[in-house]
């Protein structure tokens, strides 16, 4: 008995170690990617900050103003990314979990908010970039008082809030194929890696 006790612990222990390496290694994972986006965003920051020196310090007002604006547009796609990706893997998670159970083995803590957060914080760093001239339209848009003879919209509309309107259709098509491609991919690796790949009976 005390040899079973042991053998046990021993197996509790390395389960415990592994956990911890796993944990470690995401953590480490999420740091890096974390290093690279501030990295990145201040170098982008940077060099916006000196070619509009270039042109005249009474543009740094237009500057400061054009960072608030990507700031508020990181944020929001922050956080949006961040709740479609976490709920997006939590629906994995249990999809996978019946084959787990069907193969009688112990499903393993697969990862979720450190994926989450570096698909956040990457695709933060290009949408602020993509979309910052589109919103400064739309925040300064006026109406022209000329009406197109067919819809009856001022002109206006058309130069100052359809290319933010088609810009965001653009994003949520891009969004959406990529995000089927991420599941794909999620269910091809667990797959892979704790099953014997794919075959007709898993799909």
């Amino acid at each position: 008995m005390s040899e079973e006790v042991k053998n046990e612990n021993v197996e509790v222990e390395n389960k415990g170690e592994t956990k911890n390496r796993k944990f470690r290694r995401r953590t480490l994972f999420v740091l890096i990617v974390l290093a690279i986006f501030v990295i990145s965003a201040f170098i982008i920051c940077r060099a916006d900050y000196l070619e509009t020196l270039e042109i005249g310090e009474e543009y740094s007002k237009v500057f400061m103003q054009n960072m608030k604006y990507k700031r508020n547009i990181a944020i929001l796609n922050f956080i949006f990314v961040f709740s479609i990706a976490y709920i997006t893997n939590g629906f994995i998670k249990k999809g996978l979990r019946k084959f787990f159970e069907e193969e009688k083995k112990e499903m393993p803590k697969l990862p979720n908010k450190s994926l989450a957060f570096v698909m956040a914080l990457v695709t933060s760093l290009v949408v602020s970039n993509m979309f910052l001239q589109k919103v400064i339209l739309f925040v300064n848009a006026s109406q022209f008082g000329i009406q197109d003879p067919i819809y009856n919209m001022d002109v206006g509309f058309y130069m100052f809030s359809m290319p933010l309107i088609g810009q965001l259709l653009y994003y949520g098509v891009t969004f959406f194929i990529i995000l089927t491609i991420y599941i794909a991919i999620y269910y091809i690796v667990v797959f892979n890696k704790f099953f014997d790949g794919i075959d007709r009976k898993n799909s």
